[in-house]
């Protein structure tokens, strides 16, 4: 579509970048850009650790693997378009139509193995975008396209292996009852017990107008002010950070410094020079209109949880992996969330226990997998797992990958 621009930055394996596979990277949000979060905060070749100070990754994700960071939806990032995307339906057919383009330009990446990692309200972008890869390429317009073409020629074929959720809002229902869990119990609980009986005894209402609610966008809305206020309320009132509970907040830009430092660093002459973006073109670091007309359509209202399900049906890799310290998308919750995933191996996934894995010479967390689902707490991490262990989450991903984890 001539009239969306979608911006990219392309970070090639340091590896084997004609055999490694490619990822794509997705952040939250939603309205959140990939290449200012991913890329420049998280997982990406160059990290910002100053204002106007950068220092190289030795564990940056494109150590095995070509990496590929779009700024989506339309609108975030340097992302433009006149014709924006305001659903979740319209992200995704732009997000396939960028993929497919860009395999027809970089034909290698055809036969290649791609895998679509995000984190938080990427829980629904990763899915959707799977399942429409799926279903276009399933097609039997699909297969004849292929059978009367050149394979060397990729014709926009991408070539799906599995997904990642990274510390993923999949579903309110299912990870509702992880708060209670996260704050309330272990040996050191973060809230007081008149706290926690509060808590706890409004759960079971969130929860089953959560349920209730599935598929009403008012509604929903709604809910989830009134749910939220007796959850990461808490958090806030605490004066805490909510993507990692150890932490104070300090300041506006989500409690992190290095946001204001991409921000500028991004938005600066040198770097648009350097990038070719146009000396008026916006830079939306965190595009709230576009949250709020995702929300409005109804993102937070489908369950992409059933997506998952298909996707594992259809026998695509899924990897839920959770840092335990974040308190938006709590390990508790996403756990849950794993082991309620309907399947036809999910018996088997519900029956094993976690067992320890390592990594940068200790006990990096705990892992489970049966058949083509996987799940893995990280110790000591964020709702930003990959910022706050690096070492550990390139092992977690690149053994997964690979097929080791």
């Amino acid at each position: 579509d001539d009239a969306k621009h979608l911006f990219f930055w392309f970070a090639e394996s340091r590896g084997n970048p004609d055999e490694d596979p490619l990822i794509l990277w997705m952040s939250g949000g939603p309205g959140a850009s990939s290449v200012g979060f991913g890329l420049f905060q998280e997982l990406g070749p160059c990290q910002m650790t100053g204002p106007g100070a950068a220092h190289f990754n030795e564990h940056a994700w494109n150590s095995k693997a070509n990496v590929l960071f779009v700024d989506q939806p339309v609108r975030v990032g340097y992302s433009y378009s006149d014709d924006p995307a305001t659903s979740l339906e319209e992200t995704t057919e732009d997000m396939y139509q960028f993929l497919a383009a860009f395999v027809q330009r970089y034909p290698r990446f055809a036969t290649q193995d791609f895998y679509i990692v995000g984190e938080s309200a990427s829980g629904s972008f990763v899915p959707a975008l799977a399942r429409a890869i799926d279903h276009r390429q399933s097609s039997p317009m699909a297969h004849l396209v292929r059978s009367s073409s050149k394979p060397d020629k990729g014709f926009g074929h991408i070539n799906l292996r599995g997904i990642g959720l990274g510390n993923a809002q999949l579903s309110q229902a299912l990870q509702w009852p992880g708060f209670f869990a996260t704050g309330c119990t272990g040996d050191t609980p973060l809230f007081n017990a008149s706290t926690c009986t509060a808590l706890e005894e409004g759960l079971p209402e969130c929860v089953r107008m959560l349920e209730i609610c599935a598929g009403n966008t008012d509604v929903c809305d709604a809910v989830l002010a009134h749910c939220r206020q007796q959850s990461v309320g808490l958090i806030v009132e605490a004066g805490l950070n909510p993507y990692d509970f150890r932490l104070e907040c300090q300041g506006m830009d989500n409690c992190y410094p290095q946001q204001a430092w991409t921000r500028d660093h991004l938005d600066s002459h040198e770097a648009r020079r350097a990038l070719g973006v146009a000396p008026d073109q916006q830079l939306n670091m965190i595009n709230n209109q576009v949250y709020e007309d995702l929300i409005k359509s109804g993102f937070f209202a489908v369950d992409p949880v059933t997506w998952v399900e298909e996707l594992l049906e259809k026998d695509y890799r899924v990897l839920v992996y959770v840092g335990n310290k974040d308190w938006f998308c709590n390990v508790e919750g996403e756990r849950q969330m794993a082991n309620s995933i309907r399947w036809r191996h999910q018996a088997g996934f519900r029956a094993l226990s976690e067992r320890p894995w390592v990594a940068g010479g200790g006990d990096a967390g705990t892992y489970k997998r049966h058949g083509n689902l996987a799940f893995a707490e990280i110790f000591d991490a964020g709702h930003m797992a990959p910022a706050d262990k690096r070492v550990e989450t390139l092992f977690l991903v690149n053994s997964w990958v690979n097929g080791t984890m």
